[in-house]
């Protein structure tokens, strides 16, 4: 063995073919402990392989790969049961370009990283590792969420989509009986708080329910229960309780009935029928 530094040159094998060299195979002992920790297996000076034990346990976990001198793959095993759970494709210029995650290591992978420039730009997951992507999460230049898609029954089509301004959510959307129209809607303000949902409970692709919030708490619902594009009853809640209703009996656009839960009172304004 010879030491150079804290490097110790164990091996170096030469295979060639037919009088030519074929390939170069090089065995070091980086840090000095008598066990192989990186060896490369190298074709010419800009086109080679090198393994590498990170931790000194004796088994090769990642797997660089390099053309034209520059590193284009890495393979690494970071559970070390001897099977590559992580894959990073480098672009030209160096910056990593897409990752590739077996989470759970089954030998599938379950979470695709796609950068630009070297920053993350969008990442898909497969949650319930079932072999399809069900999870869809993208990323503004400097890193934040702008917004977020899933498939909640796992059926292959996206249900639900929540959209983000300056990393904080602002709006999410739901197709709850999952027949490709979304059909809830909910709005956040700047605190993160609900500030409004819309419903559409006969799921024709248009709201008909509408429930407003203050601070995150229920103070009115609104709703149109004829589908005529009108409300035509209001609920007004205070402390969680309702305190009055509003109803427009004939539909004419005119709240035409009141109910103050708070005095027990009903009254009916002028009606036309």
């Amino acid at each position: 063995m010879n030491k150079i530094g804290f490097v110790t040159f164990l091996t170096v094998f030469l295979f060639f073919v037919n009088s030519t060299l074929a390939m170069t195979v090089i065995k070091k002992d980086r840090n000095g402990d008598g066990k192989v920790d990186e060896i490369i297996y190298m074709k010419n000076k800009n086109n080679y392989k090198v393994l590498l034990d990170t931790n000194g346990d004796g088994v090769m976990n990642v797997c660089n790969l390099y053309k034209s001198g520059k590193l284009v793959e890495q393979f690494q095993d970071t559970n070390r049961d001897g099977k590559m759970d992580v894959i990073i494709y480098f672009s030209k210029s160096g910056n990593i370009k897409e990752e590739k995650i077996d989470s759970n290591y089954d030998e599938k992978f379950d979470i695709i990283d796609v950068y630009l420039n070297g920053r993350l730009k969008e990442q898909e997951k497969d949650t319930n590792h079932d072999g399809k992507m069900d999870e869809f999460i993208y990323f503004d230049k400097d890193g934040k969420i702008i917004k977020v898609e899933r498939d909640l029954n796992f059926d292959g089509k996206v249900d639900y989509w929540s959209y983000y301004v300056k990393g904080k959510l602002s709006k999410v959307v739901l197709d709850k009986n999952h027949n490709g129209k979304p059909d809830m809607w909910i709005f956040y303000d700047k605190k993160g708080k609900k500030r409004e949902v819309e419903l559409d409970k006969n799921y024709n692709g248009s709201p008909n329910y509408w429930y407003y919030y203050k601070n995150g708490k229920l103070v009115e619902i609104d709703a149109d229960s004829n589908n005529d594009k009108k409300v035509d009853t209001k609920w007004f809640y205070k402390n969680g309780k309702i305190i009055k209703i509003e109803r427009d009996t004939n539909f004419d656009g005119k709240m035409d009935e009141v109910i103050d839960k708070g005095n027990f009172k009903i009254r009916t304004r002028n009606r036309k029928n």
